[in-house]
């Protein structure tokens, strides 16, 4: 007769994150190329975008396994009575790495729906406004226009200069804005800047809002890892930040910490079981059957981003690569200009082959160089129209702000009566046509990188700025002075064959989508 007694009970799968996290909790390592094999990053390519999908490391991805194979050994026990109790904890650990208070600290998926969630908390109305800036991602912008189509709130776009200025400058021109926006209801801040690694004065800007009623949102989605982080201190509202680029967890891990006063308002994008749970936590554990193996590896992350010596000696080790990065770039590209020909004939570029958006010590974990490489070689066809009408001018000087209509925000969503029949454009760094035609081309970044790729292995990050195509370096704790030499090398290489061309409107559009990555 078979036997259907209660089977022994299986070690808990907090257990196996337990055993992983002591796995990646071993001996100090050693920051630099020796660090590669911690990593199972393919040879034969200069990986030089940590910054955009981060590297998981071969322990911490260990650990996610062992904590796969417990649950399928017994998923009734895990999902019934385990997970719960092992998200809550792992979400907890994570809140103490970031100076969070207990129960305050939620995970996500990544910083994206961290900021929708956040935004569909938000107690907004018709009349109210929503501010975010012309350098927020992108995907954050698009958030903000959905968010305000679906409530009834106006979107503001501010300009926020490419060369930051000093931290005051940024607190004096956001108080501007609030100034002339006695609406504002909500603010939408990054901390570190996306395509420019710049760090903003988050704290002050928190503080700022705080005394004028505003609600904020602070994108940390580069931050934890990079910064010394103490979301208490920042005084968001709602902070989020990915755990997947710089702090080494499983892709789809991120952290959403909210203030106490606005917890109980604070929903998942999922509505389940445990909806009218007083635990924030519980309300986002229920989100169906899902897996929570990447959430529960996560302190085996912090775990191994110990063994590196914490923040302070990852900081530091980035810091001189980027310094050194800008050297090697100003030494290579000083000599690379097009003829003077050819120059009366481009768009003014708003920078000097390397230059940067700000200061080394003013970045994380990346910073960004202006390169030799025009934007008119990689740029299509005949001249397109300009973005979105706006005073410019005005806007660059802090004086006028770009408005969003729920009606606008509206007409660019798609909807069961057809597609977008008026996408918003913003510039973001432009003032001439060239140069908004430039970021307009939403694929110009791309090809440039392919052709980087197909000439010399080299993987990069890189956008367009002032009719000028930017690097962005990355500092991974996984890196060397050599790569980042070899990305700057074949920069050169590439600004070298376009000048011989002269620099001319797409010639090396052809180059760039028969490349591929």
């Amino acid at each position: 007769m078979a036997d259907h007694s209660a089977p022994a009970e299986p070690r808990a799968a907090n257990a196996a994150a337990s055993d992983g996290d002591d796995a990646c909790a071993l001996a100090p390592l050693e920051l630099g190329p020796a660090l590669r094999k911690e990593f199972r990053l393919c040879e034969g390519v200069v990986h030089q975008n940590h910054g955009s999908f981060g590297s998981v490391p071969r322990c911490v991805a260990a650990t996610r396994r062992e904590i796969l194979e417990r649950i399928e050994a017994y998923p009734d026990r895990f999902f019934r009575h385990d997970a719960v109790k092992q998200y809550a904890e792992a979400c907890d650990k994570v809140g103490a790495w970031v100076g969070a208070e207990p129960g305050s600290t939620v995970l996500v998926e990544n910083a994206t729906a961290g900021v929708n969630t956040a935004l569909l908390s938000a107690p907004l109305a018709a009349g109210d406004e929503v501010l975010c800036f012309a350098g927020t991602y992108n995907a954050c912008k698009n958030a903000v226009y959905d968010v305000c189509r679906r409530t009834g709130a106006t979107a503001v776009v501010s300009w926020l200069p490419l060369h930051c200025e000093d931290a005051d400058a940024v607190v004096a021109r956001v108080r501007a804005v609030l100034d002339r926006r006695p609406a504002a209801k909500l603010v939408v801040l990054d901390h570190i800047t996306s395509p420019t690694a710049v760090v903003l004065p988050v704290k002050a800007l928190c503080a700022l809002c705080r005394s004028r009623g505003v609600l904020t949102i602070v994108d940390g989605a580069h931050a934890p890892g990079s910064v010394e982080l103490d979301v208490a201190d920042v005084g968001a509202d709602w902070y989020t930040g990915n755990l997947h680029k710089w702090a080494f967890s499983p892709r789809g891990v991120a952290l959403l910490h909210a203030r106490s006063e606005v917890q109980d308002q604070t929903r998942p994008l999922v509505t389940s079981h445990f909806w009218a749970s007083p635990s924030m936590q519980a309300r986002f554990f229920m989100q169906g059957t899902n897996d929570q193996s990447r959430y529960l590896a996560s302190p085996a992350a912090l775990a191994f981003f110990e063994r590196l010596g914490g923040r302070g000696a990852v900081i530091s080790f980035q810091q001189g690569l980027l310094r050194g990065a800008v050297e090697e770039a100003r030494a290579q590209w000083a000599a690379i200009a097009p003829s003077a020909e050819a120059a009366a004939k481009l768009a003014p570029l708003g920078s000097e082959p390397g230059s940067l958006v700000m200061p080394v010590d003013r970045c994380a974990g990346m910073c960004s160089i202006c390169t030799p490489l025009r934007a008119e070689p990689f740029l299509r066809g005949a001249a397109a129209a300009s973005p979105t009408p706006l005073d410019v001018a005005g806007w660059r000087e802090g004086v006028t702000d770009m408005v969003v209509s729920p009606a606008d925000a509206t007409a660019a969503a798609p909807s069961a009566l057809g597609p977008a029949t008026a996408p918003i454009r913003t510039p973001v760094f432009s003032s001439n046509r060239v140069w908004a035609e430039a970021e307009a081309d939403g694929g110009l970044p791309e090809r440039v990188a392919r052709v980087l790729f197909s000439d010399a292995g080299v993987q990069t990050a890189l956008f367009v700025a002032e009719g000028a195509v930017w690097l962005r370096v990355s500092a991974a704790v996984y890196s060397s002075a050599e790569d980042i030499k070899a990305s700057i090398t074949a920069v050169s290489n590439l600004a070298r064959r376009c000048a011989a061309a002269e620099f001319a409107r797409g010639s090396m559009v052809a180059d760039g989508e028969a490349a591929l990555v």
